[in-house]
């Protein structure tokens, strides 16, 4: 099973993109992470999270001028949109992150994943075989009668 089938969504902006607008983008998209990228669908140049947002403004950053260039993490683990649901989780858990690009083929970016998508899938599908099996000894005749 590929991870196209995972709801992704992604938003990329330009490294000059300053911290206030891509919190606000953050917001409006609600959304953990932005790629960075030199023109639409380009190449990756790097990823920044919320969580690096709030860490640089506590280290004194100005939000209106600091860019997400000038900090933004510049080596993007990436994994190809026919990639297993192993293979995310493989990554996630070597490499210690939450979110990953999705590339296609071509290498162009077809949105991002993340560990807590994984684990509503994961969830969703725990509950579905919870379900059949709860469903399997309701007509099963008891111990007794067999």
């Amino acid at each position: 099973m590929g991870l196209s089938r995972l709801g992704i969504v992604t938003r990329t902006v330009r490294p000059q993109c300053t911290l206030r607008e891509a919190s606000h983008l953050m917001i409006e998209d609600s959304i953990g992470a932005l790629l960075l990228t030199d023109t639409p669908g380009g190449e990756i140049r790097g990823i920044v999270t919320d969580r690096d947002i709030v860490r640089r403004i506590a280290k004194g950053a100005d939000p209106a001028t600091e860019i997400l260039g000038s900090f933004a993490e510049q080596v993007v683990t990436t994994i190809h949109e026919g990639a297993t649901r192993a293979e995310a989780i493989h990554k996630f858990k070597t490499h210690g992150i939450r979110r990953l690009p999705v590339v296609d083929d071509a290498g162009g970016l077809s949105g991002i994943i993340s560990l807590d998508d994984v684990l509503v899938e994961l969830g969703d599908e725990m509950s579905d075989v919870a379900s059949t099996i709860r469903s399997q000894f309701r007509h099963q005749p008891p111990e007794s009668e067999r």
